[in-house]
């Protein structure tokens, strides 16, 4: 993966039993590195996760959007008004992370508040 100016990003954990076990993971190094979040804010922030109904292209009468609460509430009615079926999930997974700037090589790390755990590095 290519973060902010090309450089290398990687990211890393088993991949869980549902959908947003693993997408959780991609949509925090997501915003880290595209959206700019800082490490904590990225891990914390709410997620969203399509279930695709019958094949690769969610197609919103048939699958089942999962909003975690905490996203603005326009968020929620854009999605019902163009066809989503939104489904609160409660705590969708859980990430420690740990980011290197490749300029400075200063570490920053964050940790999930919805489950137990620290990040670490050194």
């Amino acid at each position: 993966m290519r973060g902010h100016e090309g450089r290398a990003a990687r990211r890393g954990g088993r991949g869980g039993r549902r959908l947003h076990d693993s997408a959780d993971r991609r949509a925090a190094i997501t915003k880290l590195v595209v959206g700019g979040m800082d490490m904590q804010l990225a891990i914390a922030s709410p997620r969203m996760a399509i279930n695709r109904g019958g094949g690769r292209t969610p197609i919103p009468e048939d699958s089942v959007t999962y909003l975690e609460a905490g996203f603005p509430p326009g968020v929620y009615a854009e999605l019902a008004d163009r066809g989503h079926h939104l489904v609160e999930p409660g705590n969708m997974g859980g990430v420690q992370g740990v980011y290197r700037d490749a300029e400075t090589g200063a570490l920053a790390g964050g940790s999930d508040p919805r489950r137990d755990g620290h990040a670490i590095a050194w």
